[in-house]
């Protein structure tokens, strides 16, 4: 699928995103002991797959990242954010039409099995999910 304007402007603004939650994380890592327990055990993913399908060439790729990925922690506590266990089960778009990529995303939590959130291309779907699929990819290289 070609890049346009648009869509590299997008990954730019959601791994820009991603860096500051991995300050953001650093920093509360580096706090109290206490601001850390305060978050559910029963929330802590440990755990992210990304399933890509679809597209013009057929494309069924899965990406993954666990607490043994490197650089992993930032991504890990963005898919135990609030914002992404509100999210919809699926999201797609309101013309189905064309050759888009459907994204899979399952998130592994302690104490919680998992959380499966499935979302197309063209689809109003929240920034967060963006968010976790660019940053299993990039963790991927």
């Amino acid at each position: 699928m070609p890049t346009t304007k648009s869509s590299i402007a997008h990954r730019i603004t959601a791994l820009t995103a991603l860096l500051l939650v991995g300050v953001t994380a650093t920093a509360v890592a580096a706090g109290p002991a206490s601001a850390s327990s305060s978050r559910p055990s029963n929330h802590r993913a440990y755990r992210i797959s990304v399933v890509q399908t679809g597209g013009i060439a057929g494309v069924n790729e899965t990406y993954s990242v666990d607490r043994s990925t490197p650089n992993s922690a930032p991504i890990l506590a963005r898919a135990s954010s609030p914002e992404y266990l509100a999210l919809n089960a699926s999201y797609a778009p309101a013309n189905p039409c064309c050759d888009r990529f459907t994204y899979q995303v399952t998130v592994n939590y302690t104490g919680n099995p998992s959380k499966t959130v499935t979302m197309t291309e063209g689809s109003n779907c929240p920034d967060i999910m963006y968010e976790i699929i660019e940053g299993v990819e990039y963790l991927n290289g």
